[in-house]
């Protein structure tokens, strides 16, 4: 279970200028043959113009490694908010270790609802610290 809540920077475009709790309940479930299956439950309470509007978001995805440093995966995704129209994506990418705390990664998406965005298009460099306290 991961407990958060947003605070309120960023420009006016992004950011709602309220702090914005959320909750999300992740799994995942290994599979033979490098398959792996899981998604997440989300619910979170945005501020829209001084109100809450609540949003439930269930993704769901399958993974495949195809090697120990290389997966693909295929994924759904929606909001629901409690005002507005739905956004749902599928969203399909690759990511591949450089090493035990490098990744890059490509990844595309298509939107599958009206609200949604028509594509989208993204790659990412990943960089994981460990040990910065001392541990």
């Amino acid at each position: 279970m991961i407990l958060a809540i947003s605070l309120p920077t960023g420009a006016s475009g992004v950011s709602s200028h309220g702090y914005d709790p959320f909750i999300k309940l992740p799994w995942s479930k290994e599979l033979k043959g490098g398959w792996s299956i899981g998604g997440m439950q989300s619910l979170f309470s945005n501020t829209d113009v001084r109100n809450r509007n609540a949003v439930w978001e269930p993704t769901f995805y399958i993974e495949r490694e195809i090697t120990k440093q290389w997966q693909a995966f295929a994924e759904y995704a929606g909001d629901f908010p409690q005002r507005g129209g739905p956004k749902e994506i599928v969203h399909f990418g690759t990511a591949y270790r450089l090493t035990a705390g490098q990744q890059v990664d490509f990844h595309f998406g298509l939107g599958v609802s009206r609200s949604a965005p028509s594509h989208f298009f993204a790659i990412g460099y990943s960089l994981r610290i460990d040990r910065i306290w001392g541990r």
